[in-house]
Parts: C-alpha cells; structure tokens; sequence
C-alpha cells in the first residue's frame, strides 16, 4: 500500500501537499484528469491520470471508504503528509540506502529545469537499489 502513495507521486507529479489532501471529488476518471482546487500559487491546476495512476487510485480501498483518496486511519480527515514523511517514507529510504531523494519529482517548466538533472540521478538511485559501498 505504501508503494502506491510513491508511484501516484512519481507519476503526476503532485506536491505533497496537494497529493495528501486529495478528495474523491477531484478525481475524474471519466475524464482521466486530477483536479487540484487550489495549488501552491493559489489557483487550480489539472494533472493528466496515466493508466498507472487510473489502475492504483481505483485499486485503493478508500474509494468506497472516504471522501480522501489517502485517508487517515479514521478515515475523517487526509493522510498528515509530514507525518507519513517522517514515519514512514524517510525511514524507508534510509533502510534502502536512497539518499537525497525528493518526494515531488521535477514537473517540466521553466521555473524547475534546473531541478530536473537532480530528479533524473534519484531516479537512477530508486532504480538501481541500496548502495554497494559502506
């Protein structure tokens, strides 16, 4: 279950933010697209759902459960993004070796182009594993 939360980052770029306070009713998959009402500049923003994201957000059992799509353990209020963070998400990579990894991966636009060689060499990490050397 944890693994979704990381992929539906990776694959749409969502802030933690934005992906922690994620209600039902912005999830179109009619339509394919993710609506955040209010990003960090204030105004809304449409992510585009790849079939990766459609397949995971609709496997999730809190689709029938919650009105979020990362709920609490009650179910009432979202997912604490900084408390996942530093429970669960930070302990992992340290137990996996993965150092300087980012949740939010680099979106594409001109204000974070200098973001996306850091982006590409967390990926590689991700991929190739824990370090051999230590």
């Amino acid at each position: 279950m944890e693994w979704v939360k990381v992929a539906v980052a990776i694959n749409t770029g969502l802030r933690q933010a934005e992906q922690f306070k994620l209600g039902w009713e912005w999830v179109d998959f009619s339509t394919g697209i993710i609506t955040v009402p209010r990003s960090k500049r204030g105004e809304a923003r449409r992510i585009p759902m790849n079939d990766t994201v459609r397949e995971l957000l609709r496997s999730l059992p809190s689709r029938l459960k919650s009105p979020w799509v990362f709920p609490s353990a009650t179910g009432e209020t979202p997912l604490d993004a900084r408390n996942y963070i530093n429970r669960v998400f930070e302990p992992a990579l340290k137990r996996a070796r993965i150092e300087n990894f980012r949740w939010r991966p680099a979106v594409e636009s001109p204000s974070n182009r200098h973001q996306d060689r850091h982006h590409a060499l967390d990926e590689a990490r991700l991929r190739r594993g824990p370090s051999r050397s230590a």
